[in-house]
């Protein structure tokens, strides 16, 4: 959900925009981000809705013309944001925007330049299953029109009449998003709490997204306004040790958006030249790695990879593995009606992606099919932040990766039942997503979870304390009560947001050369599993733009549902749970992890928790053993 303002229509988010460069970052954050939940909806002028609906018909219309003619190989084009076509791009200028980046490591060669050369915004390939968003291929409508900047004039107060959104203002993600903001009458403001390229982001997001702004425009308008306000050779806009401009933080939501979007598009055109055969210089050694890693039980099985737009903004990147629903040979024996259209979700852990979970897939069907059980659709998505999803300018915190799991689920899994995994801190969200959808999930499997546990008594005594009031009660009570979830969010006391960005930047460019190390040291029993693939891949996650602030919003988490409540069946999941927790855990330390899952297992009597010779991430250091428990394990989740 969008939980401030943002401005949808043409002639608001240009009236906005224009603010924007008058008043500066913080002084706009200040005005229009003092508030996540609106106790009243701002009026919206007839002509404003008149507005949206022209904008939005002509972008519906503009998304099917271009799809289509991405499918007929035309070339790839974009809409202005009055509705007619703007300029377009040869086949060649793609292809020469595309060439900046790296086929082998994605990572860009110039990163503005290669954000610069291609004006588009384009929903990629995805399934065609029923009821998923990402199936439906098409063309986002974005405006790349040259229109002159706008005058940065003072606007009526009226013209800036937009829409604010709160889609569910009784959701946790949109009350956590309010205890970030001041309370009335405290010091400081929304400045000192979003971070550094947030209000540009949720203001005008939206209105990229939807085409009502062009980049092109917003890009230009920027750099004008740094010209004018910082006339020097050292432009304003350039990359900063130590925070970023006003003017920079707009052009970097916009290149962001079009890095990501190269991105995703050299990674289907890779994955379509694999499927093609035309890689087949390397297919030799592929075949070779998957012999080797059979002989030491760490075969991957390889996903097909989709991207899904979350909240119709942020390109979000998911795998996918068949199950015998999508045409695979079912195997003999007995089927039961319960297991059908059950999917698997599998949530990772803080700097890792969906490659993770490839030898646990590979496990699970050759294990079920041994089994006679059927092997269910699996499915494992890069989270907002991390892999190969966008990294937006945002303030993150658990409740908003749950609110993307839930999205996920109902969209991209067409809201079947689903038994979710989930490693480290997926495993926390994993719990959290249960407990939000409840019944429609049908187990939880945590390896090696976060978050916080407490003693049976200790539980008692904090909710106790609150009155009986669980920690989701509270944070949802943030509207009506901005100290019910106690001290509200403090910024840095020396250097504000800057400094969480340095702090981002520094812990981020520290550990990288470690990355093959670390790994080694977190999967004891078998550091032979820390392979090229799995290093090289979190290492050139952590060079993507927005990396560094995923990292910072760390010291801005709200407080957290424990596990106690998260899996208490008055306050959150009652279903099964399986604990497959790696003992030898050193992220911890061996007693503590394998304390904690005594902790787990004396939650709930229908919690098995299972210790396996392992460390961190034990679904990928002894993907057999975790796959051989699940699978015992599997029948009581999905049958009831």
């Amino acid at each position: 959900d969008h939980v401030v303002s943002a401005w949808c229509t043409s002639t608001s988010a240009q009236a906005a925009l224009s603010e924007y460069l008058t008043l500066g970052r913080d002084a706009f954050a200040d005005k229009y981000f003092s508030e996540a939940l609106p106790r009243d909806a701002p009026d919206v002028e007839e002509e404003d809705e008149a507005s949206l609906d022209e904008d939005m018909n002509r972008a519906s219309e503009a998304q099917a013309s271009e799809a289509a003619r991405l499918r007929n190989g035309a070339p790839v084009g974009a809409v202005a944001a009055g509705g007619a076509l703007g300029a377009t791009y040869t086949a060649e200028e793609v292809d020469e925007g595309a060439r900046t980046l790296s086929l082998e490591t994605g990572t860009p060669e110039e990163p503005a330049t290669a954000a610069r050369m291609l004006a588009f915004d384009q929903l990629m390939e995805g399934g065609e299953e029923e009821g998923t968003d990402s199936g439906r291929a098409a063309a986002s409508a974005t405006a790349t029109a040259d229109r002159e900047a706008p005058s940065a004039a003072a606007v009526p107060e009226d013209a800036l009449d937009g829409l604010a959104v709160a889609l569910s203002p009784r959701s946790l993600h949109a009350s956590a998003a309010q205890w970030l903001l001041p309370a009335r009458g405290a010091s400081g403001g929304p400045r000192d709490r979003l971070a550094l390229r947030e209000a540009a982001t949720r203001a005008f997001g939206p209105a990229l997204a939807v085409g009502a702004l062009s980049p092109r425009e917003v890009i230009a308008a920027a750099r004008k306004a740094a010209r004018e306000q910082a006339p020097s050779p050292r432009s304003t806009l350039e990359s900063q040790a130590w925070g970023r401009s006003d003017m920079g933080a707009l052009v970097d939501l916009v290149e962001w958006r079009e890095w990501h979007n190269l991105l995703a598009r050299r990674d289907l055109e890779v994955q379509r030249r694999a499927a093609a055969g035309e890689e087949a210089a390397t297919e030799a050694e592929a075949k070779a790695a998957r012999e080797q890693a059979t002989a030491r039980d760490l075969e991957r099985e390889k996903p097909t990879y989709r991207y899904w737009r979350w909240s119709g903004q942020y390109l979000t990147r998911y795998a996918v593995w068949p199950g015998d629903e999508d045409g695979d040979t079912p195997p003999a024996g007995k089927q039961e009606d319960a297991e059908e259209g059950v999917r698997l979700l599998m949530v990772h852990g803080f700097g890792a992606s969906s490659e993770q979970w490839e030898r646990l897939a590979c496990q699970l069907r050759r294990q079920m099919r041994a089994q006679g059980l059927r092997v269910p659709r699996m499915y494992a998505l890069d989270m907002l932040g991390f892999g190969h999803s966008e990294k937006p300018g945002l303030t993150y915190t658990q409740h908003l990766w749950e609110a993307q799991l839930v999205d996920f689920t109902l969209e991209v899994m067409g809201g079947r039942p689903f038994v979710v995994a989930g490693n480290s801190i997926g495993g926390g969200l994993a719990s959290g997503l249960a407990s939000n959808l409840r019944s429609l999930c049908k187990g939880v499997i945590l390896c090696n979870t976060a978050g916080r546990l407490l003693e049976r008594d200790e539980f008692a005594a904090e909710l106790a304390a609150a009155s009986g009031q669980s920690v989701g009660e509270q944070t949802l009570a943030v509207r009506e009560d901005p100290g019910a979830l106690g001290e509200a969010y403090q910024a840095p006391p020396v250097g504000g947001q800057a400094a969480l960005d340095a702090f981002g930047w520094v812990l981020i460019n520290f550990l990288r050369p470690q990355v093959g190390s670390l790994l080694k040291k977190y999967y004891p029993r078998r550091p032979d599993a820390v392979d090229a693939p799995l290093a090289d891949a979190i290492t050139r996650d952590s060079t993507d733009p927005g990396a560094a602030n995923v990292i910072a919003s760390g010291q801005k988490l709200p407080p957290q549902r424990t596990l106690n409540e998260v899996f208490d069946p008055k306050l959150g999941y009652a279903g099964p749970v399986l604990v497959p927790q790696g003992a030898l855990d050193p992220l911890t330390g061996a007693s503590v992890s394998q304390d904690r899952a005594r902790l787990l297992g004396e939650l709930r009597p229908d919690i098995s928790v299972r210790l396996i010779e392992a460390g961190h991430c034990p679904h990928d250091e002894e993907p057999g053993e975790v796959a051989t428990e699940i699978v015992k394990w599997w029948p009581t989740a999905v049958q009831g």
